[in-house]
């Protein structure tokens, strides 16, 4: 090869001029076959990976700030598997966790009425 045409191929690449867009994009294209949380997940831990801010990247992906530092942390942790794994949420319980049978009960009792 001549040396004009290596010193081309070492340039950097322009800046992509809206690159909220194609985030948005490859995040709708991985729901095809991911949910849209773990496709969340994947561009913010290759934006991790490259060193872009959480800030940026919540704003980008759409996932909150915390969620982004806990994503780095099992990223320094080594924790990975768990990255992909879609779990329930950790926050409390629900107020009305459990009055399901009370409310099929009043549903088989007709007590149950409508405007």
């Amino acid at each position: 090869m001549n040396e004009t045409h290596t010193k081309k191929r070492g340039r950097p690449a322009k800046p992509v001029q809206n690159p909220d867009i194609v985030l948005k994009a490859v995040i709708q294209f991985r729901q095809l076959f991911l949910s849209e949380m773990l496709a969340k997940r994947i561009v913010s831990i290759v934006l991790i990976a490259i060193g872009i801010q959480s800030t940026h990247i919540a704003e980008m992906t759409g996932l909150s700030k915390r969620s982004i530092c806990t994503l780095k942390e099992d990223i320094q942790k080594g924790a990975l598997d768990s990255i992909f794994v879609k779990g329930h949420g950790g926050g409390r319980t629900g107020k009305a966790k459990g009055l399901e049978d009370e409310i099929v009960e009043e549903l088989e009792k007709n007590n149950y009425q409508t405007r």
